[in-house]
């Protein structure tokens, strides 16, 4: 009789725990909402006010009233992306949104007072993800859900930058990248083991034995690299970061074109004077470059402007780095 009226007496007070630990949660969130003031809210706001747009005043009421209003016109779709598209929703107790929210929190606190204008958004992420990590480990991760987040937080940036190549800059990029190293590479010498290997189908699509995803991956490399070094030198107010971009992405096309003589082999072990063509292409297409970014008559053309010795290191060096991480990658794909 007595373990009854214990476990009855139990059963009525774990509700009560619940209710009031939920009351905190949702304070919680409340807390985090005004800290999202001293962050996204405050950058709309002093973005509008800065360009003039309207009064700060106005500026406040504009995005107090959209803040508010925005669930009812577009839904809640993003609510539902971070509730249960990133994190597996069976891992999911109140203590890990507690914590979740509390770091956000923390975040936001600490980055306000350094004066970074960073995202709530991007702190309720990490928060959230961090403490379903402690809480059930990384297995309590959806990948496909982060990668999406992920994906859009490295291309929001990079929708806001100005045009990184002119049409005249991306038709130089094809003449001197595909013509010269092109025509070097048809005179490439064979393989030592080329007759060990067994024939292949003639039925083979174009984008076989690895072609399409070496396409994607040497691609994605060579464009995140370029045009990150174009969207830093941006960000620092440097007058030439679209030359160094169009440096780098055309000198990479040349580390491109010494990586690929060979799927198998790295330039080392065919040699690198095996083909000396495609150093002579890769030197003349330097030359070209050089002429097109320090010549006043190709810099009116081209709409080039003349790099420093830094930024010309800076984007060389880039270009080497493309070269090396091709090299990893068929390290990577070889030992497959």
């Amino acid at each position: 009789m007595v373990e009854r009226q214990n476990a009855r007496s139990a059963c009525h007070d774990m509700p009560l725990d619940l209710s009031v630990f939920a009351v905190f949660i949702i304070a919680l969130a409340l807390i985090f909402d005004f800290t999202n003031g001293m962050h996204d809210a405050a950058n709309s706001i002093s973005t509008v006010v800065s360009t003039r747009v309207l009064a700060p005043k106005y500026a406040v009421l504009w995005a107090a009233f959209f803040n508010f209003i925005a669930f009812m016109i577009f839904g809640t779709a993003v609510a539902k992306t971070i509730g249960a598209g990133m994190v597996d929703i069976k891992t999911i107790t109140p203590v890990v949104i507690f914590c979740g929210l509390l770091g956000a929190i923390g975040w936001n606190f600490f980055t306000w007072c350094k004066g970074l204008p960073t995202s709530s958004s991007h702190a309720l992420i990490g928060g959230y993800a961090g403490a379903a990590v402690a809480n059930a480990g990384t297995e309590s991760l959806i990948a496909a859900g982060l990668l999406r987040i992920g994906s859009f937080i490295v291309l929001a940036p990079l929708i806001g930058l100005p045009l990184p190549f002119t049409p005249f800059q991306i038709l130089w990029m094809n003449l001197v990248t595909d013509g010269l190293p092109g025509l070097a590479l048809t005179v490439e010498p064979a393989e030592r083991d080329t007759m060990q290997r067994p024939p292949h189908s003639p039925k083979e699509n174009i984008f076989g034995r690895g072609m399409g995803r070496d396409i994607l991956v040497i691609g994605l490399i060579m464009g995140l690299i370029s045009l990150g070094v174009g969207y830093f030198a941006w960000l620092r107010g440097d007058p030439a970061w679209q030359t160094m971009a169009f440096t780098t992405l055309t000198m990479a096309q040349m580390g491109n074109a010494l990586a690929v003589r060979s799927e198998r082999y790295s330039l080392w072990q065919i040699g690198l004077f095996s083909n000396r063509l495609i150093l002579g292409a890769v030197l003349l297409t330097f030359a070209l470059q050089m002429m097109v970014v320090y010549v006043p008559f190709f810099q009116n053309i081209f709409s080039t402007m003349p790099l420093t010795i830094t930024d010309l290191v800076i984007s060389l060096g880039c270009a080497v780095l493309v070269y090396f991480s091709i090299e990893v990658y068929k390290i990577i794909v070889n030992r497959r």
